[in-house]
């Protein structure tokens, strides 16, 4: 995945859960979750960990 799309779409995930009902807490959590894990210089690692944890 590119970095450009990487970027726009976790600030577009962010920009919804913080604007969501979800409970503050778990919305926190979410929000943090998902600006590591998209982080553009990580995701390629990240996503060999999850396909290694699926398999």
């Amino acid at each position: 995945m590119n970095k450009e799309s990487l970027i726009k779409a976790r600030e577009l995930l962010i920009s919804v859960l913080s604007n969501s009902e979800i409970n503050d807490i778990d919305k926190l959590e979410l929000m943090l979750n998902i600006n590591k894990f998209l982080q553009e210089n990580e995701y390629e690692e990240n996503i060999k960990v999850l396909v290694k944890k699926n398999r």
